[in-house]
């Protein structure tokens, strides 16, 4: 029988009001705050948060919960609540806490099920970590219909906004994985509040880009397209397809009188965007031009940097033409750092622009850890100690492995 692992906090209850003293570890402090927690009320669904549990019981499914909180709390409010499950593992059972995977791996075993046919529901990033590290789906639950910002770089296969959504995705009555991932699928896309992964400031992506050093990368669709289209014409036009297919959707973002894309590096005569931009302006009945940014030099250094340094290097790298209060929509491919294309946002508000959306096909998420061959747990490098430098595994000394291999030379 196949289980779904929910987290507590945030998830199942709102314990938004407890967040900082149980960040800070003030357990003794929580002890009498517990009658502050409330349950979610959404009116817009017909079950709530903490009625999923029971409902997905009826559905055939196991119930784990899983948190880094301690057993005390987790099982008084759980009791207080009357939230049913099958297994619990706390922050008390002397796992490593998530992103590792040990406690996934521990709570499976304890309903009696692979780790591989689980399904972890949670609101944090290190929810979406610890799944991904395990290899198994995670839908990520946002109740405020804010993403977390953490989720930028460990963004939920399936991201939800609304508690029935929960149970359309283990009922299978539609396919609600982002847009560009549903549709490469083979699939119509559902629409509903995750088809876009949503940044904030009007910056939306329509899947996951995984690096070419990640294990995933090989295997996802999106990512391999978004990679030939930088040198492959007919590449491109799939993805103009693909973007083109927004019209058909909802999203207010594609109500704009101008589309326009991130330019390419002086000298380059080759724009990977021009297919693209002409498939969106088409679908979407409006203007399209590739002259309106201009890159005034190039920075070879830049996509080897990190993502947070990335920004302050693009200052100065492009130029607007003037425009005369047009809603934009800006194309890119992949959105790591976002400074690139916020650069450009910039250029053409001060050029004249009323408002700017980007739209990339892609948002870069972090690469998977190497897993621990012996444990399942995370390696990692360790810098102290009497033993000079080496790969150690997350579980020891909690769990007793004791997997080690060299450091990779310098």
């Amino acid at each position: 029988m196949p289980a779904i692992v929910f987290d507590l906090d945030e998830t199942l209850l709102d314990t938004s009001m407890l967040r900082e003293d149980r960040r800070h570890g003030h357990w003794g402090q929580l002890a009498s705050r517990l009658d502050e927690v409330r349950p979610y009320v959404d009116d817009r669904s017909t079950a709530q948060a903490a009625d999923l549990p029971a409902q997905v019981k009826t559905l055939g499914f196991q119930v784990g919960v899983l948190t880094q909180s301690p057993r005390w709390y987790a099982e008084r409010l759980l009791d207080a609540f009357k939230i049913p499950y099958d297994a619990l593992i706390t922050g008390s059972d002397g796992y490593a806490p998530k992103p590792d995977p040990g406690s996934l791996l521990a709570i499976a075993g304890e309903l009696g099920v692979p780790v591989g046919d689980c399904i972890v529901v949670g609101d944090d990033a290190a929810d979406v970590g610890t799944a991904q590290n395990a290899g198994v789906q995670c839908i990520g639950v946002a109740w405020s219909r804010r993403a977390p910002k953490p989720w930028r770089r460990r963004w939920p296969d399936v991201a939800i906004a609304c508690p029935d959504r929960l149970v359309s995705v283990l009922d299978d009555s539609g396919p609600l994985l982002p847009f560009a991932e549903a549709s490469l699928a083979g699939d119509s896309p559902l629409w509903h509040w995750g088809s876009l992964l949503r940044l904030g400031g009007s910056v939306f992506g329509i899947g996951h880009y995984y690096v070419k050093s990640d294990s995933r990368h090989p295997g996802d669709a999106l990512s391999r397209l978004i990679i030939e289209a930088k040198d492959d014409p007919n590449a491109a036009e799939r993805v103009g397809s693909l973007l083109a297919g927004l019209a058909d959707t909802p999203w207010n973002g594609a109500a704009v009188d101008l589309v326009t894309s991130v330019p390419p590096e002086p000298g380059q005569r080759y724009d990977r965007f021009t297919p693209v931009r002409a498939a969106v302006a088409a679908a979407l009945g409006t203007e399209e031009s590739g002259d309106v940014l201009r890159q005034l030099f190039g920075d070879e250094d830049y996509k080897h940097r990190r993502a947070e340094d990335r920004i302050e290097r693009v200052s100065g790298r492009f130029a607007s033409t003037a425009l005369s209060n047009e809603r934009v929509l800006l194309i890119d491919d992949v959105v790591t750092s976002g400074g690139q294309a916020e650069e450009c946002r910039r250029q053409m508000l001060a050029e004249g622009a009323r408002h700017v959306v980007i739209l990339a096909l892609g948002v870069t998420q972090d690469r998977l850890p190497r897993a621990c061959p012996e444990c399942g747990g995370i390696l990692r490098l360790v810098t102290s100690g009497p033993y000079g430098d080496f790969i150690g595994c997350s579980n020891y000394p909690r769990m007793g492995c004791r997997y080690t291999e060299p450091a990779p030379s310098v």
